[in-house]
């Protein structure tokens, strides 16, 4: 009787069932949430500059006969940045001293036959009225004041115009050595010694360094990202701190090229002497203001 008892239990035991495994919560989260990290602002290649620069250029025609300064050089305003050889140039500045000379000396003369007509023109007409001579004599001294005075006329004015073209040789001459017009930093020397240089042609850039700008290219696609004020963030080659500056102007290119032109005013009062050179290549980011909540 135990025996089958005992069995019984065993049954009873293999055919109750196993409970099914609980359902995970559809409520809680399956795996811990990790948070994407922001994307990266795109970074520019921009170039240090100067707000301000000046040309200086030939004042005149003539031949290169030194150069003083080369890219990257600091001057000083009045220091020499090339010389140009003014042999041409006072050469003629003397011949137009002998044709100023000699168109004076011709209305002189001029002006002095008309003054001879114009006494034989008096005395003739006294003569007339006296009856000594004919009337129709006067013509031929009348003639003659008349001529000479234009001659004498258009001989000073030829020596005035000459007066004057020698006047202005004489101060270019007084440019032959090209000068620094201020302080500042010679980027660009477009002249070489022993060639010829025409009236006008660059022959070097000062950049004024005393305030400095960032200049940089944006895709066209990004204009949204660029605001007037704006900040931008700078690593500047050659520079081991982080600097700033605020966007303050930014120009379209023309078609081809989809890209615009923006300019970043450099805050110079927080810079060290010589800390940021000119030409330096800066690697720029546009920096996004946070929305008020």
């Amino acid at each position: 009787m135990l025996k089958q008892f005992t069995m019984l239990s065993l049954l009873v035991a293999c055919a109750t069932p196993t409970p099914p495994p609980a359902e995970p919560d559809s409520t809680q989260a399956k795996h811990a949430h990790t948070a994407e990290p922001a994307p990266e602002a795109p970074t520019y290649l921009g170039i240090v500059t100067a707000r301000k620069s000046e040309m200086m250029t030939a004042a005149f025609a003539g031949r290169i006969k030194k150069v003083d300064a080369h890219p990257g050089q600091a001057v000083h305003a009045g220091e020499r940045i090339a010389l140009l050889d003014d042999t041409d140039l006072k050469t003629k500045i003397e011949s137009m001293k002998h044709q100023e000379k000699s168109s004076m000396a011709q209305a002189g003369a001029y002006g002095a036959m008309a003054n001879k007509a114009k006494a034989d023109l008096k005395t003739n007409t006294q003569l007339v009225a006296m009856g000594a001579v004919p009337a129709n004599a006067l013509r031929t001294f009348h003639a003659d004041m008349a001529l000479n005075n234009g001659q004498g006329g258009a001989a000073a004015e030829q020596g005035n115009a000459v007066k004057f073209d020698r006047q202005t040789l004489e101060r270019q001459l007084e440019h032959a050595a090209i000068t620094a017009p201020n302080d500042g930093v010679i980027m660009m020397v477009r002249a070489k010694e022993g060639e010829s240089a025409q009236q006008g042609q660059t022959i070097a850039r000062l950049f004024d360094k005393s305030d400095l700008v960032i200049r940089f290219s944006v895709p066209k696609s990004q204009r949204a990202k660029v605001k007037k004020s704006g900040r931008v963030e700078l690593q500047i080659e050659g520079t081991k701190r982080t600097l700033w500056a605020s966007i303050e102007s930014f120009n379209d290119e023309e078609a081809p090229l989809n890209t615009m032109v923006v300019t970043a005013d450099l805050d110079d009062s927080k810079l060290g002497p010589d800390e940021v050179a000119l030409a330096s290549v800066a690697h720029v980011k546009l920096i996004e203001s946070k929305k008020k909540l």
